[in-house]
């Protein structure tokens, strides 16, 4: 059997020069002759292009299905524009935020269905929860809770309180909220007295962060707004914080699970038209994209169910004074936000 040097591909070499590796080899054909050498390079040459192409088919077919999922979705459950079935204004009822610890998958989308099916008007009657947000839900395990995020932060009562990511999940007409980590007292401390926890703050009937007291739709007008009394609420906690020191301005950043669900990927903050909030060049766009899966931030043992995703970057914005409110333009799936009018326009109003 005769023995033949052969010239590898650089990418099959076993050392790192620019283009070959000696081997000696037997080179039979499948009749038991010898290949010429020729012979063995353009076989090598059609396999690796067999290769490509079958990755460029896989890629190409990949594609087509996202854009297909993409292009389906665009607005098939929510109907406003020309599609509206009530004008507005519309005051849409605020649910408050339910314990999800330990409830099974299946339990927790059929809550999401069932409050869509509340607010019927606005939505067509095929709504299911999309798969791209609620897909990676972790059956049967524990949420962040209200008391985790805005009080003691991660550990063993991470999970504490109704689950934060309910107040989304039951209140699907809330586009986008804002998360006041700036006033939480996790997150700031030191305007919060010492002593004060998760215990006084129910004692007192206070909630850990400023809720939502107000929200409504223009569906016609494709155009809705939330609002929060944020004075208020300072004025019920400053018994329990420092009396020194403004609490103004705070962090703050924009939760738009909501939006992203129903067809709206993009998101601008129309600085122009934006009062008493601080939002630099990193966070005045971004994609909508958040999903729920099962992650380690929590730290509670076992992880929890929780958001992520880009759209969380934009957490460099500021409440500098009250009253103040941010209008955020929002824009369909595969449209850009310099590609003309919004395709729906959101106010958060603060009070």
């Amino acid at each position: 059997m005769a023995v033949h040097i052969l010239r590898l591909p650089a990418f099959l070499a076993h050392r790192q020069h620019d283009h070959v590796v000696l081997c000696l080899m037997p080179s039979v054909s499948r009749f038991g002759r010898v290949a010429p050498l020729s012979t063995m390079k353009s076989r090598w040459k059609i396999r690796a292009a067999l290769l490509v192409t079958l990755c460029a088919a896989v890629a190409v077919f990949g594609w087509i299905r996202w854009t297909e999922y993409r292009d389906g979705r665009t607005w098939p459950s929510l109907r406003i524009g020309d599609d509206a079935a009530r004008t507005g204004p519309i005051i849409v009822p605020i649910v408050p935020p339910v314990e999800l610890d330990r409830m099974s998958k299946s339990d927790v989308l059929a809550l999401r269905s069932q409050a869509v099916a509340r607010t019927p008007s606005f939505f067509d009657e095929d709504y299911t929860p999309a798969e791209m947000v609620y897909g990676d839900i972790a059956d049967g395990h524990p949420w962040w809770g209200i008391e985790g995020q805005f009080i003691t932060g991660p550990g063993r009562h991470s999970i504490d309180g109704p689950s934060e990511e309910a107040r989304f999940l039951l209140n699907p007409l809330l586009l986008i909220a804002p998360e006041f980590h700036g006033l939480s007292l996790w997150g700031r401390r030191p305007f919060w007295a010492n002593g004060v926890d998760a215990v006084t703050l129910n004692e007192a009937d206070v909630a850990p962060y400023p809720t939502a007291v107000e929200l409504t739709w223009f569906p016609a007008q494709r155009r809705g707004q939330v609002t929060y009394d944020v004075s208020a609420w300072l004025a019920t906690t400053a018994r329990l914080r420092h009396a020194s020191g403004d609490p103004l301005p705070a962090k703050l950043s924009l939760n738009p699970i909501n939006a992203y669900e129903l067809g709206l990927s993009t998101m601008r903050v129309d600085v122009a038209a934006s009062k008493g909030v601080h939002a630099p060049g990193r966070a005045q766009s971004s994609t909508t994209r958040c999903f729920i899966h099962e992650g380690g931030s929590c730290g509670y043992p076992g992880n929890c169910n929780n958001a992520s995703g880009p759209a969380y970057r934009l957490e460099f914005m500021m409440l500098t004074e009250l009253p103040a409110h941010v209008v955020v333009q929002l824009y369909e799936h595969g449209a850009s936000a310099n590609s003309g009018a919004p395709d729906f326009t959101w106010t958060i109003r603060f009070r």
